[in-house]
């Protein structure tokens, strides 16, 4: 397999050529062609390369794909830019500092941090712009403990232990968390790759089941549609139910406390009507066919929607303790770090959970009088009646209505320059901090789909997140921190926009 990159360093044109036998561990070797080019203006440095559909596209950053870190001339992004402009995506899904995405032809791709392997190109190395196509999965034999399995390079299995790689199918839904990922393809097989502490990837205490794989790796049949928090995951099977594992955040329990740890897919309730899940840093949400919506996890600032009159309500369904609110029509939510957003069919926004940062937009801004700081129950958020997307990260929200229209609001802080252009009115100042009212209008473009923000790792990394925008046209635009290349390939210059 020949993996091409075109790198434009300084005055140079540097084609470097990565050959990755499939039978040996790793690249074998690389060809470097120079040719000479213009010398660019002040010596800046910009790379290029192709995207999955071919289209070229100019960059502020390179990484290197045989391990060493990536030159980096830039770590953050103001503005939506353009990413890898000429392929069409059906969906995407952000993990801390990497990316997932599946283009129209059902192609699985990854890109941004790979140091636990979490691209599943079955290779470790710091990060990558580029998108690298997942082609290959590992199907495991019973509980064998392969010692001659390689988990990188092309995965053959050296001791005959049953074990074997075979070309990837079509993809149909994707998660991405801490250093890990998870991918469901059209036989409803689910796979997991990456980081694997607390055995969060679910291969279920096998003798192997320890390892981190890096490339996706069989975890079980029967699966449609899968979400991802920091280190617990949740699924729906083909029947309805629900499942969980990782660390079960139940409120009670430690992160050193084993019977807290979850290594298999574990049936929670007893319910199989569930249509929607979501997974928050910490807590997860889901909605089941009669538009009920629950939550369960973390319960810090009302992230669970229950209220706060000092109860502590327990469901009939298992885990599945809390019901969020009274509605029967809820359509859509979104998870952040702290709080969470929700869709109904009619079209109403609604939010609940921290409101520090004004992710949610409500109330005043003087402290002790009309401040609201936390909304323990799910709170109207906007009059209008044409919401369809939301999005909720660790201080920001965001949100697309019928008219293509994308709003945003929460923190200014993290280098995300097109929410300084937003008016006076709906600008907050307080304790030095630039807040903006949410929903407020992002540019003036009338043709975007869905939006996606990342969650906050923990509170020292407060401003490494990030977003993905998707147009009509099906294609990405990203901005925020880019400090592992998880914005991707980006087009320059950047757009100018205006904020309302």
């Amino acid at each position: 397999m020949i993996n091409t990159e075109k790198p434009y360093i300084g005055g140079l044109d540097f084609t470097i050529h990565h050959h990755f036998h499939p039978k040996r561990q790793g690249r074998v070797r690389s060809r470097f062609s120079l040719k000479p080019c213009a010398l660019l203006l002040l010596g800046a440095i910009l790379a290029s390369c192709e995207d999955p559909s071919g289209g070229r596209q100019s960059v502020s950053r390179r990484a290197a794909p045989g391990g060493d870190k990536p030159v980096e001339e830039c770590q953050c992004i103001p503005e939506p830019a353009a990413v890898f402009p000429r392929t069409k995506w059906e969906k995407i899904a952000l993990g801390e500092t990497h990316v997932l995405a599946i283009n129209e032809k059902g192609e699985l791709y990854a890109w941004g941090s790979n140091k636990k392997g979490e691209l599943g190109i079955g290779a470790v190395y710091e990060s990558s712009t580029f998108p690298q196509r997942i082609e290959y999965v590992i199907i495991p034999s019973g509980t064998d403990n392969p010692t001659g399995f390689s988990w990188y390079g092309s995965g053959i299995d050296e001791r005959g232990s049953g074990w074997r790689r075979k070309r990837a199918k079509k993809w149909i839904d994707i998660a991405a968390g801490r250093e890990r990922s998870f991918a469901i393809n059209e036989d409803g097989e689910l796979y997991a790759w990456g980081r694997n502490d607390f055995e969060g990837l679910g291969f279920g205490g096998k003798p192997w089941s320890r390892r981190e794989p890096k490339r996706p790796t069989k975890v079980g049949d029967g699966w449609v549609s899968v979400a991802a928090g920091r280190l617990h995951n949740i699924a729906i099977d083909k029947d309805g139910a629900i499942y969980t594992w990782g660390v079960d955040f139940d409120g009670n329990r430690t992160l050193k406390d084993k019977k807290s740890q979850v290594k298999s897919p574990t049936r929670t309730g007893t319910k199989s009507d569930w249509k929607f899940i979501a997974a928050g840093r910490d807590h997860s949400l889901a909605i089941n066919e009669d538009g009920e919506l629950y939550a369960w996890g973390d319960r810090v600032d009302g992230k669970l929607g229950f209220g706060n009159d000092g109860s502590d309500p327990k469901g009939a369904d298992g885990k599945l303790t809390l019901r969020v609110g009274d509605k029967s029509d809820w359509k859509f939510a979104a998870a952040g770090t702290d709080h969470n957003l929700a869709v109904n069919e009619a079209g109403e926004l609604y939010g609940w959970g921290d409101n520090t940062y004004f992710a949610l937009g409500l109330g005043g801004t003087e402290r002790g009088v009309d401040r609201i700081y936390l909304a323990y129950s799910p709170t109207k958020l906007d009059e209008r009646t044409n919401w369809v997307w939301a999005a909720a990260g660790g201080k920001n929200s965001f949100a697309v209505n019928t008219a293509g229209e994308l709003y945003g609001g929460g923190s200014e802080e993290n280098g995300w320059k097109f929410m300084d252009k937003i008016s006076s009115d709906r600008k907050i100042k307080d304790s030095g901090r630039k807040l903006i009212r949410f929903p407020s209008r992002i540019g003036d473009a009338a043709n975007w789909k869905s939006v996606f923000v990342s969650n906050t790792p923990d509170e020292s990394k407060l401003n490494i997140m990030y977003g993905f925008a998707m147009d009509t046209n099906q294609h990405l635009y990203s901005w925020g921190d880019n400090s592992k290349g998880q914005l991707g390939k980006i087009v320059l210059p950047l757009p100018s926009l205006s904020v309302h």
